[in-house]
């Protein structure tokens, strides 16, 4: 890793550890998020000093989709690090706790690691496994986590995914998203 990307990810990491009250116990996921953002910099060939990530606003939330405080705690799986992104943005700001998850070998590390309640996974990821798989190992291993597996290629009915499984199509609206999270 050279030098610069590495400041660079250091100076965005303690950025949302600022932004997110300064909690301890969470400098490895402020890590792994602005590593991703930086990745996202990279891929997206952005201004070298990442002003467009660094001085990114979220979108204000409705009152309906903001939620008091939660103790839930919900995984993001998706390899595409925009949508991953702002799909965690969105959940943050409605008051969930977040993790997020590039392939489902990072989610089950997630997964043994905290209490997790709800995971949301994309159908197509690379590695050894893909969305149903993970929802498979989930239903075995953590059967009171609730699986929303989304997909903008595939279509699922109900009869296809297991029980505690929801199928949502992409483009997945906020609001929605919230929707079933919260039944």
């Amino acid at each position: 890793m050279s030098d610069e990307r590495h400041e660079w990810i250091g100076k965005r990491a303690y950025a949302l550890w600022e932004e997110g009250g300064r909690q301890d116990g969470r400098d490895y996921e402020n890590w792994l998020r602005a590593t991703a953002d930086r990745d996202l910099l990279e891929a997206t060939r952005a201004s070298s000093d990442g002003s467009e990530v660094l001085n990114r606003t979220r979108r204000p939330v409705s009152k309906e989709m903001r939620v008091v405080s939660s103790s839930e705690k919900v995984l993001v799986v998706d390899d595409e690090a925009e949508i991953r992104f702002n799909t965690v943005a969105v959940l943050e700001d409605a008051g969930y706790e977040t993790f997020e998850a590039a392939n489902a070998s990072e989610a089950l590390i997630w997964l043994q690691k905290h209490d997790v309640k709800v995971v949301v996974t994309d159908v197509n990821m690379p590695g050894h496994m893909d969305g149903m798989g993970l929802a498979k190992k989930i239903r075995a291993v953590w059967p009171k986590t609730r699986v929303i597996i989304t997909s903008g290629l595939v279509r699922l009915r109900a009869t296809d995914v297991d029980e505690n499984v929801t199928f949502l199509a992409k483009p997945v609206r906020d609001q929605r998203l919230l929707e079933v999270i919260r039944s």
